[in-house]
């Protein structure tokens, strides 16, 4: 994770515009009644030599007299600015050690300017991150978040740190904010941040919120690759029924993200039990044809072998179910040959079918309306398909909304 440097930290606390007092004097000039302005005189003569040299930056000078400094801060001012004298030497001179003991001073002092502490906490926060304590890195950041102008870098570094303590509903939280701070910045989103909060969700077991980060990521990064770790993790987050898992490889395909024998495989293997054998020859043929290891799997070639052939025979049967459709009472038989001819990629022939069963009822309404769906989309009916798709309820409302994002983005070549 790319992470705020010390300097940049440096940079915002030097900015917020606390002004650092001429120490030599004994009674400041600005600001009497300011808790930051009552320092005790023996103070005032080491931190006057520190500040300097600072100002000369004479780091090696200012480091040496900083221990002087440091030993007479007695009041809870003398405390703040050794502590902003320390972060500022070791900064200079990268010694993150000692740029985590100024800090830890100032809050200490209980003086920090609210224009500083988000920043103070947020830079204890990325050092405990560093040093793997993740429990106080959340502690300090959520307090940076609380009390400062969090950056989209903070809000997904609260959120790593919550994710790698599986404090899931939080990082996730935190991760939603990242993006939106991020947007709200016109800038690009990071497609690792978006990688973070779907893996985030997926490990939660949440899978409305694993389809929500599904979508804003191939939303963003339509490649097939984000496709198939959207569509992965979907299908692999909560049982399924097998014709949703059917619908779910469907869109796999039409966005080229599947990959490996498994995939292929359970595919074919659910279109052959689901009587649509010529689904199943055309996955195999894919697979061999996609990857030369494929082509020597058993398992692969026993599918194929199994449907060759009832193709003939179950094309032959189409046209009479066809017909038979037409007169019978309900949608059953529609809806049967409408998914024969999705199988086969006629989608022409698939969707007057899936409307007449729609029309006489008795079908799955939600499955009838994915289906109609797939075959208008790939038919590149985008809008009619956007109409079935939107019609879906209950189970398949989230797979009928991850093809409405492919009618949007498509697979990236």
């Amino acid at each position: 994770m790319k992470l705020v440097s010390s300097l940049a930290l440096a940079a915002a606390l030097l900015s917020a515009g606390v002004a650092t007092p001429a120490f030599a004097k004994e009674k400041p000039a600005a600001t009497p009644a300011s808790p930051l302005n009552d320092l005790s005189k023996e103070f005032r003569i080491p931190a006057t030599a520190v500040q300097k040299a600072l100002q000369a930056k004479d780091y090696a000078a200012a480091s040496a007299a900083l221990p002087a400094a440091e030993a007479a801060a007695t009041k809870p001012a003398d405390k703040y600015y050794a502590g902003l004298f320390r972060y500022q030497v070791s900064v200079a001179m990268k010694d993150d050690k000692g740029a985590t003991a100024g800090v830890q001073a100032m809050l200490i002092s209980g003086l920090a300017p609210p224009e500083q502490a988000g920043t103070l906490n947020m830079h204890l926060g990325r050092e405990a991150y560093f040093a793997k304590d993740y429990a106080k890195s959340a502690t300090y950041l959520a307090e940076a978040i609380r009390v400062g102008k969090p950056t989209p870098e903070t809000y997904i570094l609260a959120a790593d740190v919550n994710f790698k303590q599986k404090q899931y509903p939080a990082g996730l939280a935190y991760a939603e904010q990242a993006v939106a701070a991020q947007k709200a910045l016109g800038q690009p989103v990071s497609e690792d941040w978006y990688n973070r909060g779907l893996a985030g969700a997926y490990n939660a077991k949440l899978p409305s919120e694993t389809v929500k980060w599904s979508t804003m990521l191939v939303k963003a990064y339509p490649t097939a690759t984000n496709w198939r770790s959207s569509l992965v993790l979907y299908r692999d987050s909560k049982p399924l029924d097998p014709q949703i898992t059917l619908d779910i490889y469907r869109l796999m395909r039409a966005t080229k993200s599947i990959a490996g024998e498994r995939d292929y495989y359970d595919y074919a293997a659910i279109a052959s039990e689901r009587g649509l054998p010529g689904e199943a020859k055309a996955v195999v043929d894919i697979a061999v044809s996609s990857d030369a290891k494929l082509a020597t799997s058993k398992n692969l070639a026993e599918l194929r072998a199994a449907s060759s052939p009832k193709i003939a025979a179950d094309l032959a049967s189409l046209p009479a179910s066809e017909r038979a459709a037409a007169g019978a009472p309900t949608g059953r038989g529609a809806m049967n040959t409408a998914d024969a001819y999705l199988s086969y990629g006629q989608d022409a022939k698939a969707i007057p079918l899936y409307r007449l069963a729609l029309k006489k009822g008795g079908v799955d309404v939600d499955a009838a309306n994915t289906r109609l769906g797939i075959a208008l989309a790939r038919s590149g009916d985008k809008e009619g398909a956007r109409a079935a798709f939107t019609a879906v309820k209950g189970t398949r409302a989230e797979i009928a909304g991850l093809w409405m994002i492919f009618l949007d983005v498509p697979a990236a070549a």
